[in-house]
């Protein structure tokens, strides 16, 4: 080993140069086995981890070439197609080619199958997301590709109507009356919760908050609450169009001050989505 500074031999056991008398630097170069990857997942950083475990991450679909990874030396977080990390198209990519279309209308791919039920398992994608593979007509959804099972998408079960209450119309309908309208608040709250969580499980991006929804409701003397059952409709009907879009009526029910009226038609729209 040299002296960084002067370049005399040194024996390895000096702390300071006996020729220069700078201290002695000892490098270290990491390989990029070694170096700690980091990545964001949920808005959360993860690791460190090798290279090798990055990969696994990738073969299996938990990382993508749009994910943000950092290691130690680099500057700023970058994507990972980006980075020293891209690990190429593998022969079973080439073969098992699958691409989709993310909610930008921008177009993702080749991936294996494994990764795509990876992009399943944390809401990159969705049943109703648009995927194309070579020896498809056209692109169609997920959910009439044979990507699509219960087995393979568990998401609509465990992060989806798992959490879901399937609620009782006539209870709902008659503690809003006896309660003078309270409860009605918390059903909009609920309602509002719930829309959310199928639009997050068949990924979509979730609307307006519940909390807001209650409290922009409040201060709008119940305008808000017109276009948020507005809302609801559409976003009933782009989660699945076997739910027509009432848009017009449940405005019409709340101009005239029948909004329990589209609470009730929602919630059974909930109720049949989440018996499935």
């Amino acid at each position: 080993m040299k002296c960084m500074h002067c370049g005399h031999e040194l024996n390895g056991n000096e702390k300071f140069c006996p020729n220069c008398g700078q201290p002695v630097d000892i490098q270290v170069e990491k390989t990029v086995e070694e170096q700690n990857w980091y990545f964001v997942e949920n808005n959360e950083s993860k690791g460190p981890f090798t290279e090798s475990q990055m990969k696994e991450f990738y073969d299996v679909g938990r990382i993508n070439e749009l994910t943000y990874v950092w290691h130690d030396g680099q500057s700023d977080w970058e994507s990972l197609k980006a980075s020293s990390l891209s690990f190429g198209e593998s022969q079973e990519t080439k073969v098992d080619g699958w691409f989709f279309i993310d909610l930008h209308q921008n177009q993702h791919g080749p991936y294996t199958k494994a990764q795509m039920n990876g992009f399943l398992a944390n809401n990159t994608i969705g049943a109703n997301t648009y995927v194309w593979r070579e020896g498809m007509a056209d692109w169609d959804t997920l959910n009439h590709t044979e990507l699509y099972s219960r087995s393979m998408y568990p998401q609509i079960q465990t992060n989806g109507s798992a959490w879901i209450k399937h609620r009782s119309i006539l209870s709902c309908i008659l503690f809003s009356i006896f309660t003078c309208g309270i409860y009605a608040i918390y059903w909009q709250y609920s309602i509002a919760r719930d829309t959310n969580i199928l639009l997050r499980s068949n990924g979509y991006q979730e609307g307006t908050s519940p909390a807001q929804v209650v409290i922009f409701s409040m201060i709008t003397f119940g305008i808000y609450g017109i276009y948020f059952v507005y809302k609801v409709a559409k976003n009933m009907n782009q989660i699945d169009e076997m739910y027509d879009n009432n848009a017009i009526l449940y405005v019409i029910l709340s101009i005239f001050g029948l909004s329990i009226v589209a609470y009730a038609i929602i919630q059974d729209n909930i109720n049949r989505m989440i018996d499935a």
